[in-house]
C-alpha cells in the first residue's frame, strides 16, 4: 500500500500542477480579450468621435456650397448651419470653433450686404462699396473648400483612428 499512495501522491502533484499550469494560461488569455475589448471599445468611441466631427465639417461645406452655388445664402441656410454644427464645443479644439464662428460671422455678413445691395435708397457709393465687401466675401467662402479640409484634417484623419500613435 505505501508504493501505491507514493504513486498516487505523484500523480495528484502532476494532476496540481497540470491544473495550475491551464489556469495561468486560461488567465492569460482572459487578460488578452479584457485587452483586445478594451481597444474595440477605444476603436468604437474613435469612430463615434469621428462620425460626430464629420457632420460638423459636413454643415461648413454644405454652407459653403449653397453660398458658392448660388451666390449668396438665405437666413434659414445659416440657421441650419448654427444648428448642425452646435457640439463644434465638444468635438473640437479652439482654431475649429473659431473657424466656424468666422463662417457664421462672415455668412451674416453676406446676407446684410445682400439685403443692402435690395434697398432702394442706398446710395451709388454705398452699394459700389457693398458689391466689393460681396465679391471678397464670396472669395473667401469660394476658398473654404480647401482650407476646411486642411482645418478639419487633423480631426477626420481615419488612419490615425485605427492606428494611434504609441509613445
Amino acid at each position: 500500500m505505501g508504493w501505491f499512495n507514493s504513486i498516487s501522491y505523484v500523480i495528484l502533484t502532476i494532476v496540481g500542477i497540470v491544473i495550475v499550469v491551464y489556469q495561468i494560461r486560461i488567465q492569460k488569455s482572459q487578460r488578452d480579450i479584457q485587452k483586445s475589448q478594451l481597444k474595440l471599445q477605444e476603436l468604437q468611441l474613435r469612430i463615434g468621435l469621428f462620425d460626430k466631427r464629420y457632420q460638423v465639417f459636413l454643415s461648413a461645406m454644405s454652407l459653403v456650397a449653397t453660398i458658392v452655388s448660388n451666390g449668396g445664402l438665405t437666413r434659414s441656410d445659416l440657421n441650419k448651419f448654427i444648428y448642425d454644427s452646435r457640439d463644434k464645443e465638444f468635438l473640437f479644439d479652439n482654431d475649429i470653433k473659431e473657424y466656424l464662428n468666422d463662417l457664421y460671422q462672415k455668412g451674416n455678413k453676406l446676407i446684410y450686404i445682400k439685403n443692402v445691395l435690395e434697398k432702394p435708397n442706398f446710395s451709388d457709393k454705398d452699394k459700389k462699396v457693398a458689391i466689393i465687401e460681396e465679391n471678397e466675401l464670396l472669395n473667401f467662402f469660394g476658398d473654404q473648400f480647401d482650407i476646411s479640409k486642411e482645418k478639419f484634417g487633423k480631426y477626420l484623419n481615419l488612419f490615425d483612428a485605427f492606428y494611434p500613435k504609441t509613445d
